[in-house]
């Protein structure tokens, strides 16, 4: 279901960039000069059976794996140090205390949380990941299994909001970041993590695509029906700012090789980039180091002082 948009941060029309193929219609990829956001024209509305055909597919056999074997203690040591990492970083910011995860998935870095002295706490869209993480949590009542619009939340109830890999889904941002500040404590931060339109990659990614003659839509930041927006700093910070959201840290980071983009046209990397495939492991660390990285990671507070 679709209907009429315009840039979800300022409203104004933006300008036309490219076009998707979605159930026999056509999509454009829109741009806003005013507030640096791509988006979809017309917007589209999500419906039951698309939320469950993405959320609820058939998971990769290595990250079921890991659902169901995360607490055991000697494996997947990688992946609980890259959640351990992401920890100390917002401890950085604040003092363990409430933490809510927003699309928790299987409850890895809820698990990895507790282990740090917080009191954590999920919500996941999807059955399936929702029940793993409960069975992780061993508190089927710490991951709420819906939509954070209908988790009625008690206001001022936590300190760390934590959206990785989130915000580029949503239809209404706003909604979501109302809801946000609602349950923040005063002095509690929101972690933000999304993919930047304004990666170097992006434009590497739209080179090897001209030079191997694939379709362009391989290159750009939004994927219908599932990325439905596209954030640089300049529109991740104006639509935080725009709910009073004060930001402490926005930069950019190296995603590593998020060639899944091309695998999912079933195109393989060396057939993508050919003899330059060991090249780009290298554009990615080089990026993030010059403020173009993959993905933006953004720390905004909620004021200790209500605003007037």
């Amino acid at each position: 279901m679709t209907k009429p948009a315009g840039c979800v941060i300022c409203g104004k029309t933006g300008q036309k960039r490219d076009e998707f193929s979605l159930s026999d219609q056509t999509l454009g990829l829109m741009h806003c000069p005013n507030c640096d956001l791509y988006y979809l024209e017309p917007r589209i509305t999500m419906s039951a059976q698309i939320l469950e055909n993405y959320y609820d597919k058939a998971p990769e056999p290595r990250v079921l794996e890991m659902a169901d074997h995360f607490a055991d203690n000697s494996r997947f040591r990688s992946s609980k140090k890259g959640y351990a990492a992401q920890l100390a970083f917002i401890e950085r910011f604040v003092t363990p205390g409430r933490l809510l995860d927003v699309g928790s998935g299987f409850g890895g870095f809820l698990y990895i949380a507790r282990g740090r002295g917080w009191d954590c706490f999920g919500v996941e869209i999807s059955h399936f990941w929702g029940q793993k993480a409960q069975t992780l949590l061993g508190d089927k009542w710490r991951v709420i299994i819906g939509r954070l619009e209908n988790s009625n939340l008690a206001p001022n109830s936590f300190r760390v909001v934590h959206l990785r890999h989130v915000i580029e889904h949503l239809e209404n941002p706003h909604a979501i970041l109302d809801i946000i500040w609602n349950i923040l404590e005063p002095g509690g931060i929101m972690v933000v993590e999304t993919p930047n339109s304004r990666a170097m990659v992006n434009t590497t990614y739209a080179f090897f695509a001209r030079l191997r003659k694939l379709p362009r839509r391989i290159a750009t930041p939004v994927d219908p029906p599932f990325h439905l927006l596209g954030f640089s700093k300049y529109s991740l910070n104006k639509i935080c700012e725009q709910h009073h959201f004060v930001k402490r840290l926005c930069t950019t980071t190296a995603h590593g090789d998020p060639t899944w983009r091309f695998q999912s046209e079933g195109v393989s990397n060396l057939e993508f980039y050919g003899a330059h495939t060991t090249l780009m492991p290298f554009v990615h660390r080089f990026s993030a180091r010059i403020g173009q990285g993959d993905n933006l990671l953004a720390i905004y507070q909620k004021p200790k002082e209500e605003l007037v």
